[in-house]
């Protein structure tokens, strides 16, 4: 049986304002080779299901659909759409964002034909708000263009709207993708065990802020770093403590220490924690996590919480 080149990922639970961008943004791509989209509907209860079965409708022989009888949760549902490509290149997103360049996917797959030794490649996200209105960010991206599997030790290296890596980079799944609550993260860092990432400057796709989304500003910040600190250590299990990556550690955590006074990380630990402000090990990873420029803006939120004057 022939396989598609390529198939696009699409994950979604409850984006009934969004799912359409998203679907359209995949439908407008050009492309020269073969391909599908599959998308993995978590049991959504507020109209995304029937607007799914709509575009199934439309495109009977391009959309596949993995529709959950219940909720299974984000991580089940995850496995279970990452488990369904047969294709040598996977596209995944979510349902809350969407691509902007019509030549995202051509320009992904050239790359990948042409360089071999490149497992994952990305390129640069904007962040809008809910309605699609640029929050006139810096794009998300990496300082360079060429990555390793070091790089992604405090999370991922481009937004997962971006992320076009190959399918066997997969495979076998380790027992930790199961454990963590940041799966893009857990994701990246697996994948690149097989080989270099790239990362395009150009940007192609929109990384949506909205108080659904998973890092919105009206969830609990405290527990999303427990959800980030839980997912640093089981990476750190994943790699079986290799000494360069502690050195890696090491270095990222002397120079965070410089920038950050200590009278803050311990008034956090305190507060966030509720732990004695003496422990080094969660001292250690809350530095670690606060050298993700995913959570800039949590590092932002932390202050006005808890370091007012």
């Amino acid at each position: 049986m022939d396989y598609p080149l390529l198939s696009v990922c699409l994950i979604t639970y409850n984006h009934v304002k969004y799912i359409k961008d998203a679907i359209e943004g995949v439908l407008m791509q050009k492309v020269n080779f073969s391909w599908e989209l599959i998308i993995a509907d978590d049991f959504s209860t507020d109209g995304t299901r029937e607007i799914v079965l709509e575009y199934k409708e439309k495109y009977p022989e391009f959309i596949k659909l993995i529709l959950q009888e219940k909720n299974v949760g984000a991580c089940k549902n995850w496995l279970d759409l990452l488990a369904a490509p047969k294709s040598k290149y996977i596209a995944y997103f979510e349902g809350d964002d969407y691509w902007t360049d019509p030549l995202k996917l051509k320009k992904q797959v050239d790359f990948f034909e042409a360089n071999p030794n490149y497992v994952l490649c990305g390129h640069a996200s904007l962040e809008v708000d809910e309605n699609g209105v640029d929050l006139l960010r810096p794009p998300w991206g990496p300082n360079k263009v060429v990555l390793e599997q070091k790089d992604s030790l405090f999370g991922c290296l481009f937004h997962t709207s971006s992320f076009v890596f190959k399918r066997d980079s997969l495979f076998p799944l380790p027992k930790f993708l199961y454990k963590v609550a940041g799966g893009d993260d857990a994701l990246c860092l697996h994948i690149l065990r097989k080989g270099k990432a790239y990362y395009f400057p150009e940007k192609m796709s929109c990384y949506r802020i909205h108080n659904g989304g998973t890092w919105s500003a009206q969830r609990s910040i405290i527990k999303d770093l427990k959800m980030l600190h839980f997912a640093i250590c089981a990476s750190r299990e994943y790699l079986g403590f290799k000494s360069i990556y502690k050195d890696h550690i090491k270095t990222k955590t002397r120079v965070i220490e410089k920038s950050l006074k200590r009278s803050e990380i311990r008034l956090f630990i305190i507060e966030a924690f509720k732990l004695d402000a003496t422990n080094i090990f969660f001292i250690k990873a809350i530095l670690e996590v606060l050298t993700r420029k995913l959570i800039q803006s949590f590092k932002n939120r932390l202050k006005l919480l808890f370091f007012r004057t």
